[in-house]
């Protein structure tokens, strides 16, 4: 397209949503696009960028899209939603070859190599050390991980993904091997991961976990609250926004709280992310004082051995939301491998 403005792609795949944006070759956002993650959704979307892209006179060079599943011979299947998605399709709908399929927390390792001090919350005064691991991790419809790594022979750093949501939720005393029982006789799975606990969904069971738990009737301000939570579509949200007036969606968050504080230094301890731990997703951006309280920071700090370690780990909760498409996009301009 002659006299076309060279753009690239960058999309993140969630299990809720779907968002697309292209971008200058600054990373210049020039148009985005959103829509509920789903089989006929996300290909509307698609069709829609390239449509759109193509009728302001914008020449898409390269595309990545990070998607929420495990990604292999360049074709997903999405964990927490009906999806699909392959690189053949997706070469077919813009019409360029340069595609790449990755894990949506790559690319929201790669969003982090881009992210001002505008788009983080420091939790720590740790400055990061250059050139230093990093981790990326993030409760949402489910619960990703993703380390970069620096390679010193391309000068550049490499996004290793994970699928550590799935491995076993870990239990340290008697409640929350109770909620470990609960979890297994509710779902009826044998098998109780991190992401039953630490995701939106997990906020939900947490949250009938506590209710079931009280031996007296709820009062009737709790009665009230309990209903609004059954009835709505989003009961994660919900809980978080009463967790300062209803005591259970308060004992909800605080084990909640304690989880994520958990994974985060299970995290630190296997990677060593002295160039930073992120913590990313909706929840955290929604809710960043959960990591500053005292339930966090002592299960933080809940290894006496590694208390020296985690001491010099510089914490941060990313509050920019569209860090994995921009990570997705930079992927796209600086494709590895």
């Amino acid at each position: 397209m002659r006299g076309a403005l060279s753009c690239v792609l960058g999309a993140d795949i969630g299990g809720t949503t779907a968002t697309i944006g292209i971008f200058s070759p600054s990373l210049r956002p020039v148009m985005t696009f959103s829509s509920g993650t789903g089989e006929t959704n996300l290909r509307l979307l698609l069709a829609k960028a390239a449509q759109d892209a193509k009728g302001r006179g914008i020449a898409i060079t390269a595309a990545c899209f990070g998607v929420a599943g495990p990604v292999e011979g360049g074709k997903v299947r999405l964990t927490n939603a009906p999806c699909t998605l392959s690189v053949r399709e997706i070469q077919k709908a813009l019409g360029i070859s340069n595609v790449r399929l990755i894990n949506d927390f790559e690319a929201a390792a790669y969003g982090i190599l881009t992210a001002s001090s505008r788009d983080i919350i420091p939790l720590t005064r740790n400055k990061p050390r250059k050139n230093a691991p990093m981790a990326v991790i993030g409760a949402g419809t489910g619960l990703g991980k993703a380390l970069l790594h620096y390679d010193a022979g391309t000068g550049r750093y490499a996004a290793l993904r994970s699928e550590e949501g799935h491995a076993p939720l870990p239990v340290a005393d008697d409640e929350e091997y109770a909620l470990l029982q609960f979890i297994r006789k509710t779902k009826k799975m044998r098998m109780v991961c991190w992401e039953e606990a630490l995701s939106g969904r997990g906020i939900a069971t947490l949250y009938d976990f506590a209710v079931s738990k009280r031996k007296q009737a709820l009062s009737p301000p709790e009665l009230l609250v309990n209903r609004e939570i059954r009835a709505a579509s989003d009961k994660a949200s919900l809980v978080a926004a009463y967790r300062k007036k209803d005591r259970l969606c308060k004992e909800a968050f605080s084990l909640f709280t304690r989880f994520y504080a958990r994974f985060a230094r299970t995290t630190a301890a296997s990677a060593l992310p002295y160039g930073g731990l992120y913590i990313r997703g909706g929840i955290a951006a929604k809710n960043p004082d959960i990591f500053s309280s005292r339930e966090f920071r002592q299960e933080w700090e809940n290894a006496a051995e590694l208390k020296p370690l985690l001491a010099k780990i510089p914490l941060f909760v990313v509050k920019h939301t569209g860090l994995g498409v921009r990570g997705a996009a930079w992927h796209a301009l600086n494709r590895q491998g």
